[in-house]
């Protein structure tokens, strides 16, 4: 199958990924793909979704595309049954969110975040909770889940809200990663400094 395929995920036996295309806005979006490992088969659930998309338990959310020059915005959530294929009314208030650059959701929460704040949303709550607000100059990227920590990267720097106590900090003294399974939380840093890109490109190569 050709690709580029965008930021694939697995859950439950079902992987999802988006077939991205061409844009002239330069946001990927694509057919939206839900794959079943037991059968090996592939099924094409949306001509054009956008990224981000995350399972949720047996369901899979994601963003519909609204054609251009229809709807305020560039697209909305939508929510598919991950066993069945079939589409389903999403609960409020995800289906009001619409400013999303990344998603992540367990059974028990769904976690989103825009450019500059960290929202969450449990089930039977009737309204979504700011936990963060970046600061001037900062932004908010690839938020995690990992028990009752929510994990997130800044700018120059990988932080944590804690559900328990809502306190939040700074968990890296720079860049470095993040790596959930289950509840467990592992944080990798560099240890020595970090060469940019053009000190790599003036080192000499072995003769």
């Amino acid at each position: 199958m050709p690709g580029p395929f965008v930021i694939p995920a697995v859950s439950k036996g079902k992987a999802a990924w988006l077939q991205a295309r061409p844009s002239d806005d330069g946001a990927p979006h694509g057919e939206m793909h839900l794959y079943s490992l037991a059968e090996g088969q592939d099924r094409v659930i949306s001509p054009d979704a956008l990224l981000p998309f995350a399972f949720w338990g047996q369901k899979l959310l994601w963003f519909e595309r609204n054609p251009p020059g229809q709807g305020e915005h560039k697209g909305y959530l939508v929510m598919t049954n991950a066993t069945t294929g079939e589409r389903e009314v999403p609960p409020q208030p995800l289906a009001s969110i619409w400013n999303v650059g990344n998603l992540a959701a367990r059974e028990y929460l769904v976690v989103w975040g825009d450019p500059g704040s960290v929202w969450l949303w449990r089930p039977g709550e009737s309204e979504s909770t700011l936990i963060y607000r970046a600061g001037l100059g900062d932004h908010v990227d690839f938020p995690r889940i990992a028990g009752d920590l929510i994990t997130w990267r800044g700018t120059q720097a990988h932080w944590a809200a804690d559900l328990r106590s809502g306190s939040v900090a700074r968990i890296t003294q720079g860049p470095g990663d993040r790596y959930m399974n289950g509840n467990a939380l592992l944080i990798s840093e560099p240890v020595g400094p970090i060469k940019s890109n053009k000190e790599w490109s003036r080192k000499p190569a072995s003769s």
